[in-house]
């Protein structure tokens, strides 16, 4: 029976590791140098000068899911719109800097005129209903301000870190991106539930139907608007499955079909399926072979 022969160690010592050839390109790496590993057909590895033993295969290149743990699969070999690519965006110089300059802005302008209307004095009852509203807004939008501006640094460090696109999914699975995202969602929601309770106070006003809307009123409905604004952006981070299942799959991708915008579901469930349990499994394992 044939064999494969392996050097022990950097350079020859004299003597050699022997494994039979049926343990060749069998996905277990036999020989210590990972010698009976190397050159198979139809392999992609993922670590190419480290573990042999993870692999895809050909075909699941490019394809939009990261099979790799590294999810290199989906970053070196692949040529896809500059738009498209995270790596384009996170490195582009144009974006780095429309990002800035209007995280800056948004995050001077809201702290300059919220500080001028807490300061202003106001007289009439309307007036301070109205300022509440406003000071609301002002800071939920400075709230945006910083997120944009935190995002900047945040590319910054992941530059000096590495390639983005393999570490992409360690950085969406971190607790600073995930605070990224609470702080995105909590200034988003409560920035609309202001101005919609804003809107709805003055429609009151200006047609006159006879409310006398107090200032009291208006805080108990700010603190609500507040505390669902934060537990809308909380929940959905938290450690419960339960809790994950519902804001990221449940509502927003069954029965898509049934909205009449959509004449069939223009999602690719079974793909959607397919990435979430990837993602699942190679969070419990650490990654395993393909």
């Amino acid at each position: 029976s044939s064999g494969i022969n392996a050097e022990y160690g950097e350079g020859n010592l004299g003597w050699e590791e022997y494994h039979w050839a049926n343990v060749l390109c069998d996905g277990i790496q036999d020989c210590e140098n990972g010698a009976d590993e190397v050159g198979c057909q139809d392999r992609f590895y993922c670590t190419p000068d480290g573990n042999l033993t993870e692999w895809v295969t050909e075909e699941k290149l490019c394809n939009n899911v990261k099979d790799c743990s590294n999810g290199r699969d989906e970053c070196e070999t692949c040529d896809l719109g500059e738009l498209a690519s995270s790596k384009f965006l996170i490195n582009s110089t144009f974006v780095f800097f429309i990002t800035t300059c209007l995280g800056l802005l948004i995050l001077i302008l809201n702290i300059t005129e919220g500080w001028k209307c807490f300061k202003k004095e106001v007289s009439q009852n309307i007036g301070k209903v109205d300022r509440i509203f406003r000071l609301q807004i002002f800071f939920f939008d400075g709230l945006m301000g910083m997120y944009l501006l935190s995002i900047v640094v945040a590319s910054i460090v992941l530059q000096f870190i590495g390639d983005y696109c393999t570490l992409e999914r360690k950085w969406r699975g971190s607790a600073i991106c995930s605070a990224l995202g609470a702080l995105f969602s909590f200034s988003c929601h409560g920035s609309l539930l202001t101005v919609a309770a804003l809107s709805v106070t003055r429609f009151i006003t200006c047609r006159g139907i006879g409310v006398s809307i107090q200032k009291r009123t208006v805080v108990i409905v700010s603190c609500c608007a507040f505390v669902l604004s934060l537990a809308h952006a909380i929940l959905p981070v938290l450690p419960v499955s339960q809790i994950q299942d519902i804001f990221r799959t449940d509502i927003f991708f069954k029965d898509v079909n049934l909205t009449p915008l959509f004449r069939s579901n223009p999602i690719d469930i079974s793909l959607l399926i397919k990435t979430i349990y990837q993602a699942k499994v190679k969070g419990e394992d650490g990654g395993s072979a393909g």
